[in-house]
């Protein structure tokens, strides 16, 4: 339950920050880091390994419990993302020859990736490249809305794509922890009390990476 919920927490995290950037032309720095730092762990040795730090998925930690607590304060955007990312992911998990593109391109990437450049233009812009040619013609395709001005920069487009890679990865390693979405609907408050309990434990001792 633990390992899912981190899971879960980093695909609501993708979604928000997609509608962040789409809606204001920025997110939150640390949680964009983590995202695009996931898609790069292909051998992580723990499920907290693939976010290097539990810090970083404050931002979809917060969002499991806004989302699932109650209808009112869902944001059905957000869901729709969710939703979208959950689906595109199995109609790529049938589709071999995408998934080993994709794991191909990454991995490449990856020999020649400084960390201090895990969020450069340049690197966020690869990962796009490779959602373009690997995850946008699989259907349906995911409509993101916001405003023109950020959907119509190149830097801002490319942050999105790369996002919603992260979004997938995170969608596929969810189902390989034995997530499902009848987890989604009937289990609303055990994912809010597990939720709870990863922000209880970054209040307690906010400078651990546990």
């Amino acid at each position: 339950m633990k390992n899912r919920t981190l899971a879960l927490a980093a695909l609501y995290q993708s979604a928000f920050l997609v509608q962040q950037i789409a809606k204001h032309g920025h997110a939150d720095s640390q949680a964009i880091r983590t995202i695009i730092y996931s898609l790069f762990q292909l051998e992580a040795p723990s499920v907290l390994g693939v976010y290097d730090d539990l810090a970083g998925l404050r931002v979809g930690l917060e969002q499991l419990v806004i989302q699932f607590e109650g209808k009112q304060a869902r944001d059905m955007e957000i869901v729709r993302y969710v939703v979208s990312l959950l689906h595109l992911e199995r109609k790529l998990s049938r589709l071999p020859t995408h998934l080993q593109a994709i794991h191909d391109k990454i991995t490449i990437i990856t020999e020649e990736l400084d960390d201090n450049h895990l969020t450069s233009m340049g690197t966020l812009s690869q990962l796009a490249d490779i959602y373009a040619q690997h995850v946008s013609n699989v259907t349906p395709r995911i409509m993101v809305s916001g405003e023109p001005v950020y959907l119509q920069n190149p830097d801002k487009a490319s942050s999105i794509r790369a996002l919603l890679l992260g979004g997938i990865r995170n969608a596929m390693l969810w189902r390989q922890l034995g997530g499902t979405r009848k987890q989604l609907i009937l289990g609303r408050r055990k994912w809010v009390e597990s939720a709870r309990a990863f922000l209880e434990q970054m209040e307690a001792d906010p400078g651990t990476e546990s």
